[in-house]
Order: C-alpha cells, then structure tokens, then sequence
C-alpha cells in the first residue's frame, strides 16, 4: 500500500567502496576533462561508469543492487575494468549484462559492445559514422543510438545544421566541443541486433518545409517505431513542441509528428525529451517533457503505434496532429521532471510540482527559497484506476483511514477529470493544467463548480487538502474512457537531490553523485486491500 500512502517501507544509503585502489586513483581527476562519469538505472540496479584517459585510458564500472540484503547500507560493486573509454553504457533488461558505447573521434568509428555480468564482451559492432548523439538505447535484443551520416546536401538538414545541441554529442565534455562540425546533425538512427548480429541505419524522416531540431531523445516502441521528441522553430512557422513518430521497417506508413500547438515563449523554452524508463515492466505510456515551465504530457502508446487512429489537421504548421483533440489519450500536465534519469516505470511517472502558493508562508523565504519541489508519483494504470472509483463511500472512507495510518500526510487525488473549472456558473476560466482552453458539457457545470470552490477554499487556508480525493464525473463510479491516473505525494526527505531522483521497478532512488552519497526508498506494490 505504500506507493499510495506515499511512506517508503524502508530506506538504504548507496555507499561508494572504501577499499578499492582504482577508485582512490580515479579521484584523483575527478574535475579534469579527462575524465567523465555516466549513471543509470534499470531493473532495481545502478550502473556507475568512470573513464579515463590518464594515466591510462580504461573505464571503471560499478554496480549497486538495490535487492542486496544485509546491511542498511547498499555499497558498489566493481563489476569490471575495461581497457577503452566508455561514452555511453546502459543496463540490459533481465538482468542480462549491459552494453557500451565508444566513439574513436580520430577515427570517427563507433563500436558497440554487449558484455556479461562480469564485463566479458559477447558481441561487438564497429561502424564508421561522422558524429553519435544521445543516450545508447536498448529494448529487447536491439540497440540503438543517434548519428549523423555526414550528409549535408538534405535542404532540411542544410536549414538545422549548427543549431543540434553540443553537448548531445556522446564526445562532449570539457573542451571538446571547439572542434566539432558545424554543418553536422544526428540524421540517423544505428540499430544493431544483437541476436541476429545485423545492423542497419534508418533515416529520420524530415518535412523540407518544418524541419524539427531535435537532442537525438527518442524511444523505442512495439511495433518497430520510434517517437522521438524535439521542436519547429519560429524559423519555420512558429515555435511548438513537437513528437515524431516513424517505422523503423521499410514499411510504406508515413511518419506523424503530434505538435502541443503554439508555444508561448521563446525555443529556449521547449524541451525535447522522452523521459527514459528505469524498468523492463510492460507500460501503456510515453511520456514527452517539453515545456520547461513546469508541463509534460502522457500519451497512450496506442496512439503512437496507430493502433488508435489519428488524423492530421493542424493549419500552423500544416499537415501535423494536433494534441488537443486527443484529449482522452493524452495528459498535458502542469508538473515536470527535473533529473536526467529515468523517471518512468511500468505505468508509474516520477514527477515534481512546486508548492501551491496557499502551502507558503512568510517563513519559506530566505535561505529556503526557493521552496522544495513535491515529490509526486503519477500511476497511470488503469486497474488502479478502475478499482478506486469502484469503492463504494464506505470504503473510500476506510482507505483513507488506513492511508493516514501509514502516512499522517498522505495525500492521494484520482484524477479522471477532462475539463477545466469555471469561476463562477457563467464563466470559462482556464485552469492551470491545460495549455488551451477545454469545452465543458452541461452535467459538468455544477460539479465543476463545486470543486473551484473547493480550490478556492484551500487557497484561503480554510480547509486542508484530503487524503483521498476524487475529482470524478458527475455519474459516480462510471467506467473510465479516457487516461486517468492516480496521483500520490511521496513523503520523503527535503534534503533529497530533487535533481538526481530516479524511479525503477520497487524503489525511488537518490543517484549518488561521485564521490557522495545516495538513498533508495523501496515502496510496496499499491494493494486493495487492507484490514
């Protein structure tokens, strides 16, 4: 019940080894360009690399095991040295190894590799390839990375290069980027099976007329497809947020881009990343972080793969899918993530909100401000969801009991609700969570209404938030249409890294940063049952 109540179970350090030569060693150039450290985590696993180019070039890798029983400390693992500079290196789902990323810039090769536990190297693939951008992405037996074909002639790409982010490229870092091309973009994508052993690059797919800049942030999908987030520049129409969609077969099925519509600020201000998944548990969901004004949106993967037709009707830019009339297999939200690690698991989003302004004082300025971000878990599953709005009133009133028991603070909302509240019975005032304005039908005034009062109370101080709280439809206990979620505060420490939070299979975690210290905070799977 604790990813309801918000309260982890138990809670771990992540210790660095105290005993470990190497490790010593490496310290020594902890601040130098000729040294570069990369986290990830997957599957209830860390996975820490440190390559060096002095004194000699290798790499270090550690693991931290989240399952390792014992002690209330979880200390890292050398799981091996290897004798080249690793760029990228990523954990292979079911515990199977991991796999990395070196890219020889004199040679301008890049070689992946598929290791054991123990670093032993199974399989290895070297390609010639002008510049690799982004993170190594694995799923089943592919992976996949971001390149450029060194191809300027592309009218599209002609219109883009310069302006990729530098430091997207996998040899960035330090110094390095002064002697980068200018006229270079990622164009491709480098898949390699690692079963079959074949390897094979496909074209990301630009309009001439809206070619989108991107930060080579994509993700795999069932179904060979591939959405990959980025942006139109005001350039080219005007700025918006922007998902492609694209096969990654030769199949004949154009490729779809979903536009958020106009932006209302400048490029700088759209974000263009999928948000990386710290788990192998099937998920339903894709979520597209675009707007650095605290915004991300949920889509269904269906809708993604086509198994939920879409039609394209956008005006400014022509020819793309509009966002808002898909509302019910989409969420746009006003909460954000704020670390570079995975923060989606399963159906489960790991997000921030900051604080409501009715939840500061006088108190919280000064050396606290600004005030610390809420820790919030999205649960988009949709039995979740069903067996919540089922409870009867009895029941919702015993949940909330045993929640509180749990957690004094908890705090729970399920959140079905598809349109905005008005002020008052005649007006239409947007609500925070939507970017455009949502039409409402008639049944939903009232109970509308009810809860911008509500919103209003609270903002007073009079009344405190709930510990459950639905803001259903006015038929009660209905079948869900639509994307719902479950929404949870999680109760952890204010000293927490907001920037170094992770979310895996049955645990948040505090990546440690080299050299500190982090935490895991194990949550148990959300039950209905209770006594």
């Amino acid at each position: 019940m604790t990813w309801l109540s918000g309260y982890p179970r138990r809670t771990k350090r992540i210790v660095w080894p105290t005993d470990d030569a190497e490790l010593d060693d490496a310290d020594q150039y902890l601040t130098r360009v000729s040294r570069r450290d990369g986290s990830d985590v997957f599957d209830d696993r860390i996975v820490h690399v440190i390559s060096l180019r002095i004194p000699d070039l290798k790499s270090l890798v550690y693991v931290a095991d989240l399952h390792e029983n014992g002690n209330d400390a979880i200390v890292y693992r050398k799981l091996a040295i290897l004798p080249f500079f690793v760029h990228r290196l990523t954990l292979l789902p079911s515990r199977n190894g991991f796999a990395t990323l070196e890219f020889n810039k004199t040679a301008r090769t890049l070689t992946l590799r598929v290791h054991t536990e123990d670093g032993v190297i199974l399989r290895q693939l070297t390609e010639s390839v002008a510049a690799a951008y982004g993170r190594l992405v694995a799923y089943g037996s592919l992976l996949a990375v971001c390149v450029s074909s060194g191809s300027t002639t592309s009218a599209a790409y002609k219109a883009l290069a310069g302006t990729t982010e530098f430091l997207s490229r996998v040899d960035a870092g330090g110094g390095n980027t002064r002697d980068f091309p200018t006229n270079l973009v990622g164009d491709q994508l480098l898949l390699w099976d690692t079963t079959q052993d074949y390897a094979t690059r496909v074209n990301i797919p630009q309009d001439p007329k809206f070619p989108m800049q991107h930060s080579a942030n994509f993700a795999l999908l069932a179904g060979h497809k591939v959405a990959l987030a980025g942006f139109l520049s005001a350039s080219f129409g005007m700025n918006s947020a922007l998902l492609k969609v694209f096969s990654l077969d030769s199949s004949d099925v154009p490729a779809k881009t979903f536009t958020h519509g106009r932006h209302p600020g400048k490029p700088v201000g759209i974000l263009r990343n999928i948000v990386s998944q710290g788990s192998s548990e099937p998920s339903d969901i894709i979520v597209h972080s675009h707007h650095n004004g605290n915004r991300l949106s949920v889509f269904h993967a269906d809708l993604l793969t086509g198994q939920i037709k879409t039609t394209a009707s956008s005006r400014d830019p022509t020819g793309m899918i509009e966002t808002r009339r898909y509302t019910s297999h989409i969420r746009t939200d006003s909460v954000y993530i704020s670390s570079p690690f995975p923060a989606h698991a399963g159906n489960r989003v790991l997000a921030l909100a900051d604080p409501a302004e009715e939840e500061l004082s006088e108190d919280d300025e000064g050396d606290a401000w600004p005030p610390v971000a809420h820790l919030l878990l999205l649960d988009f599953s949709p039995t979740m969801l069903q067996a919540l709005l089922e409870l009867t009133e009895e029941q919702r009133t015993g949940l909330a009991t045993h929640l509180m028991s749990e957690n004094a603070g908890a705090q729970v909302r399920v959140v079905t609700r598809r349109f905005v509240a008005p002020a008052s019975a005649d007006d239409e005032a947007e609500d925070a969570e939507y970017l455009w304005p949502t039409p409402r039908p008639e049944a939903w005034k009232e109970h509308l209404l009810a809860l911008y009062e509500l919103d209003e109370a609270r903002r007073r101080g009079e009344i405190p938030m709930s510990t459950l709280e639905y803001d259903e439809r006015p038929h009660n206990h209905r079948a869900v249409n639509g994307l719902g979620y479950v929404q949870t505060r999680l109760a952890l420490p204010a000293d927490v890294d907001r920037a170094r939070v992770a979310l895996t299979s049955g645990a948040v975690v505090e990546v440690p940063a080299p050299g500190k210290e982090g935490r895991a905070f194990y949550f148990d799977e959300a039950s209905m049952e209770w006594s």
